[in-house]
């Protein structure tokens, strides 16, 4: 099984039936072009990554599965209709679009991932952010996280429908406190029953005084801990 170890010191996230928060959290008084343009979710999840420290000196991660579907659906119905295609419909329908406004809004140049691997999206997003932040010490990591289940008829064929949510989450190399996480990831066992959404359970762990968790994915098992062994 392997591992990294990574410091969250500051945390956001929303869905439908609250609001949550981490660190030293204030509501963000972000820019408009943060608040037009993006659908309701989205613009929870850039609000959510606004309201991190440095947001504008973290490199960006972006994890999502369907991305803003909503957008890909409108324009495959102006196709099927012979009607003229939205250009912001076309911009932001690209996965990684929410990421390149907060990048425009924040003057943030350093560059971002997308990350789009089914129902396994959050847990190699996070991956992803954990080694960035492990292995560029002094460089912060944003992920920012979002999805919400297909509208009909394509969630006829989703097969798993995760709930709303939007996070984002502050990541910086090991800090030697209670923030520190450690995550492991393996191949999971044959068979065994799959997590409907990971970035919930792990937002479950931030939100108690848990020692450790985890969930299985459609490949991989991840399990993650607080590194100084708090509960």
């Amino acid at each position: 099984m392997a591992s990294l170890v990574f410091s969250i010191p500051h945390w956001m996230a929303w869905s439908p039936s609250a609001k949550s928060r981490g660190g030293n959290w204030a509501p963000p008084d972000a820019p408009t072009i943060l608040k037009r343009r993006v659908s309701p979710l989205g613009r929870e999840a850039l609000l959510a990554a606004f309201g991190l420290p440095d947001v504008g000196a973290s490199r960006f991660v972006l994890s999502s599965r369907h991305g803003e579907f909503g957008r890909t659906q409108a324009l495959l119905s102006a196709l099927a209709d012979g009607e003229p295609l939205s250009p912001a419909d076309f911009s932001l329908s690209v996965h990684h679009g929410l990421i390149g406004l907060l990048s425009i809004a924040t003057g943030n140049r350093l560059g971002h991932t997308a990350v789009a691997a089914g129902r396994e999206s959050f847990a190699y997003g996070l991956l992803e952010a954990a080694a960035a932040a492990t292995e560029r010490p002094g460089q912060p990591m944003a992920l920012v996280h979002f999805d919400e289940p297909l509208p009909p008829p394509w969630d006829a064929v989703d097969g798993a429908q995760e709930a709303p949510l939007a996070m984002a989450l502050y990541l910086t190399s090991p800090a030697g406190g209670r923030n520190d996480v450690t995550f492991d990831w393996a191949p999971k066992k044959e068979r065994a029953p799959v997590c409907d959404s990971l970035a919930l359970e792990f937002l479950s762990f931030l939100q108690g005084d848990i020692r450790a968790g985890g969930a299985i994915g459609e490949r991989m098992e991840w399990r993650w801990g607080r590194a100084d062994g708090a509960s």
